[in-house]
């Protein structure tokens, strides 16, 4: 009995050692291997493939809503940069049109001290205007007061649009990443028990990224957002003191 256990052992080693000799057989591939392989995504897959490579489906779901996710991310910055361009318009065109409408209220108020005293010319800003000048002034800062003023609801109209835009993407981030973490729980329900319901939960989730990368092709594009705006000399910071140049009646 002891020589019959001595040679099935040499048996058993001369095997492991001539396994040894020829590498070995080579070793199953795992899911560190499909990782590897970059998930096409564009494929399309049914209730049969999900069932039978779970953990490939998963991989591949998961690549498509960091995908939603980057893509959201790269549009959310650039929508900030163009509100923060926007916002500064609209702040520069404000201030011209108060500056500016001031100053046409100080031209009036010396033009109706001057004829109550009848002492011409008067005097605003350093410098001397006759009763023509003065009126020519008005004339002039009440003609940029009423052609730039309904610029302002234009702006209203894009900083609610892109702020819109943005808080969309912001919400949509959020919920892509809860998805993914639902995802993650999906696929342990599915390791359990893959039934018709886990398979069921899964096609949904696929449907879901399917809807978000359709909504972010309808957004809003900031681009053309922006077309809609005045040109840019129309919004341009103005300096009041500009129009106190004395013209001739």
């Amino acid at each position: 009995m002891t020589a019959r256990i001595a040679v099935l052992t040499l048996v058993a080693l001369a095997t492991a050692l001539a396994g040894c000799g020829k590498g070995g057989p080579p070793a199953p591939a795992g899911p560190s291997a499909t990782a590897r392989t970059a998930p096409d995504p564009d494929r399309a897959w049914t209730a049969e493939e999900i069932s039978g490579d779970p953990q490939g489906y998963m991989t591949w779901a998961d690549a498509k809503i960091q995908r939603q996710v980057s893509d959201r991310e790269k549009r959310q910055k650039s929508l900030s940069a163009r509100l923060a361009e926007v916002r500064l318009r609209q702040r520069n065109l404000d201030q011209s049109i108060r500056d500016v409408e001031n100053l046409c209220a100080r031209m009036k108020a010396a033009m109706q001290r001057a004829e109550d005293e009848d002492r011409w010319p008067l005097k605003l800003g350093g410098r001397s205007f006759s009763a023509g000048q003065a009126g020519a002034v008005i004339a002039q800062t009440q003609k940029y007061v009423e052609d730039r003023r309904p610029l302002l609801g234009a702006y209203d109209g894009a900083v609610a649009r892109l702020e819109d835009a943005e808080r969309a993407l912001r919400k949509d981030i959020e919920a892509l990443q809860s998805l993914r973490e639902r995802l993650a729980l999906d696929l342990e329900r599915v390791r359990l028990n893959v039934g018709m319901e886990e398979l069921g939960v899964l096609r949904e989730t696929e449907s879901e990224i399917a809807g978000y990368a359709r909504a972010l092709g309808q957004m809003a594009d900031e681009s053309l957002i922006m077309a809609s705006l005045p040109p840019g000399d129309k919004d341009a910071a103005v300096d009041a003191n500009s129009f106190l140049n004395p013209a001739q009646p």
